[in-house]
């Protein structure tokens, strides 16, 4: 739970400080724009990620709420947190491959890519330590109402 806790809350404040220093003006949007698109249309596929950003960041918070209560439906929290995290990256790796940008490392451009990065490694372990962990989650059924010990779900679905 303590890398759940983590990575859901450190993703939250990096996407939070994000937007706060992009709305305010501190960093520039134009600084983020690559010179070989155009910066419109660029302006305006970034500013859309705020949406799909407080989703990831509205999962995160539930996720450290949840591990901070020590529940299990942490570990589901942080799966769906992962998977909207590694979604959000794919779609920002396909949009910079389609328009040459992977490669094109100014100071913001490299931010953006430990961003990405941050994204599917972080979301990438959320989702895989979530289905490991699923083996070790107790299973409430007939047995245990009834007084005998419950089962747990195995990593295999039995």
């Amino acid at each position: 739970m303590k890398k759940i806790l983590f990575l859901t809350s450190m993703t939250s404040v990096v996407l939070i400080m994000e937007w706060l220093l992009i709305l305010s003006g501190i960093v520039p949007l134009e600084a983020l724009e690559p010179s070989r698109i155009n910066a419109t249309g660029y302006r305006t596929w970034f500013m859309s990620f705020s949406v799909p950003d407080l989703w990831i960041i509205s999962w995160c918070l539930l996720s450290v709420l949840s591990a901070l209560r020590n529940n299990n439906s942490a570990i589901l929290l942080s799966m769906i947190t992962g998977s909207s995290m590694v979604f959000l990256a794919l779609v920002t790796i396909t949009f910079y491959a389609q328009n040459s940008m992977l490669f094109d490392l100014n100071y913001y451009q490299l931010f953006e890519n430990l961003a990405v990065a941050w994204l599917l490694m972080a979301g990438g372990w959320l989702i895989f330590s979530g289905i490991q962990r699923f083996g070790s989650v107790p299973v409430e059924d007939e047995n245990q109402k009834q007084g005998s010990p419950g089962r747990t779900v195995e990593a295999d679905g039995d």
